[in-house]
């Protein structure tokens, strides 16, 4: 899996959700983000061989009301280039498969900042040249039709057009998925600058004890993370470069 993001346009006020929605929704990098605004990546297409880019990005939804929540998710593709690119998401339930818009099972939110992750992914295909794909992501509760928050990601695509090259990337591991997790969670990340010589994925319990190590040997990609024998509790992912920490997210391990 390779994904690059180049830059971040429309990025707007950084305020709640309005109040008519029970809803905030948190970008993992850029905070706060306000109901139907629409945030531009720029996703490169450079490499001879292969022209297939797919791009991850994590939101968390909290529920900002005093009353438990029962919410869905749906995807609608407003515009896809050439019919070549590929959306999907993820929550902490599960994967859905690009043909699934609405999540079938709904997503129960606690009251007073009970919480998801939304992981919107898209993959640009074999296409060439410049194009323009626009997908709305949509959290309803099921139960009040009217109470909604919503944005929209624009992923612009372009060929060789003032691309960075990993290595100048800042390093960065993303919120484990699912979170808590029972057996299984993967968790994404990117080297950049730090290399991949002598850098590990460490796993610590709350003690700071090492649970498991797992070797990075490129700059970016997934990690699926098997934790079915370790026991209930909070751990933490740490991405190391020569023995300095990089970057550190926490899992629940639940049963």
């Amino acid at each position: 899996m390779k994904k690059l993001l180049l830059a971040i346009a429309a990025i707007g006020t950084a305020g709640l959700m309005n109040a008519q929605s029970s809803f905030t929704i948190v970008h993992q990098e850029l905070g706060a983000v306000t109901s139907g605004q629409t945030l531009t990546f720029w996703v490169p297409i450079t490499d001879a061989s292969s022209n297939s880019y797919t791009i991850s990005e994590y939101f968390t939804v909290y529920n900002n009301t005093g009353s438990t929540v029962t919410t869905k998710v749906r995807k609608t593709e407003l515009q896809m280039h050439d019919a070549a690119g590929t959306a999907w998401f993820c929550t902490d339930q599960n994967c859905y498969s690009p043909g699934t818009f609405v999540t079938p099972a709904t997503i129960p939110m606690s009251a007073g900042g009970g919480n998801f992750l939304l992981k919107p992914e898209f993959n640009t295909g074999a296409t060439a040249g410049t194009g323009m794909a626009r997908v709305r992501y949509t959290v309803f509760n099921v139960n009040n039709a009217s109470d909604t928050a919503y944005f929209e990601i624009v992923y612009m695509l372009a060929t060789g057009v003032g691309v960075n090259n990993l290595a100048n990337v800042k390093p960065s591991i993303s919120n484990p998925m699912p979170n808590p997790a029972s057996a299984v969670f993967s968790i994404d990340f990117k080297v950049g600058n730090a290399g991949v010589t002598n850098t590990k994925m460490v796993m610590y319990n709350m003690l700071g004890s090492k649970v498991c190590e797992m070797d990075v040997n490129t700059l970016e990609g997934t990690m699926r993370v098997d934790v079915s024998d370790l026991e209930q509790g909070v751990y933490f992912c740490t991405l190391v470069s020569n023995g300095k920490q990089l970057a550190t997210r926490r899992v629940m391990i639940t049963r």
